[in-house]
């Protein structure tokens, strides 16, 4: 494998444990217009699309307020609870620390990532964060744009994401794809069937996995102590 050069992070379910929110809040919105009440999974099987997109899908032209009810059930949510997954936090900072590009590639909306990144701290971290599209899941092509604008080859780049289509988006851009195992309910036979490069149960094995294949000529990063895993 080519030495890595470069990472690029899913968000929901990756970065942050919101998912249960994204599924609360769309629940809300859509019941609210006075449309049907979707399950979780139901829910879920609609992710592709950006919020605005879904919510457009399901309740037609009242979309636009669906998406307001949708943001601020969004918020609250995360004012009310610390969604962050702290460990993968705290090697997002360390990996800025020694001057990894990084950068997001996530299906959510313009406003809702936001809305996470700041929950999280990471505003001004990744260079650039690239959205979804109403239209559809537009992974592979923001990937893609991104590789190309670091000037980096696709094989020198991860992306890291925790459902296997982010995995089947790796390999449409040619990037490596490992698979975030972390979130509580992660399906890994589900992983592992898209056969992704690696699949990482915690930030410690992604830390480990990552110091083994960094571009030694073009990153500095000491080993994990003891006190570090």
């Amino acid at each position: 494998m080519t030495s890595i050069r470069g990472l690029i992070w899913d968000v929901d379910g990756t970065l942050s444990d919101t998912i249960d929110l994204c599924v609360t809040s769309l629940q809300a919105a859509i019941e609210q217009q006075g449309g049907a009440s979707y399950s979780r999974e139901e829910i879920i099987g609609m992710f592709g699309p950006t919020e605005e997109g879904i919510l457009r899908n399901v309740v037609g032209d009242a979309w636009q307020n669906a998406i307001e009810t949708y943001l601020l059930a969004y918020r609250k949510g995360h004012a009310e609870a610390d969604l962050a997954f702290p460990e993968v936090i705290g090697l997002v900072r360390e990996l800025v620390d020694i001057g990894l590009p990084l950068a997001v590639v996530t299906g959510k909306g313009d406003a809702s990532c936001a809305i996470t990144l700041e929950s999280l701290g990471l505003v001004g971290v990744f260079d650039p964060v690239a959205c979804g599209s109403m239209d559809g899941s537009v992974k592979s092509i923001e990937i893609d744009r991104i590789v190309n604008g670091w000037g980096l080859e696709p094989a020198s780049v991860v992306y890291i994401g925790d459902s296997p289509t982010d995995i089947i988006e790796s390999r449409i851009a040619g990037v490596v794809a490992v698979a975030a195992a972390w979130k509580t309910d992660a399906d890994v036979p589900a992983l592992q069937g898209k056969e992704p490069d690696v699949v990482v149960a915690n930030a410690a094995e992604l830390r480990e996995w990552l110091h083994s294949a960094l571009d030694r000529g073009t990153i500095a990063w000491p080993p994990p102590g003891p006190d570090r895993r």
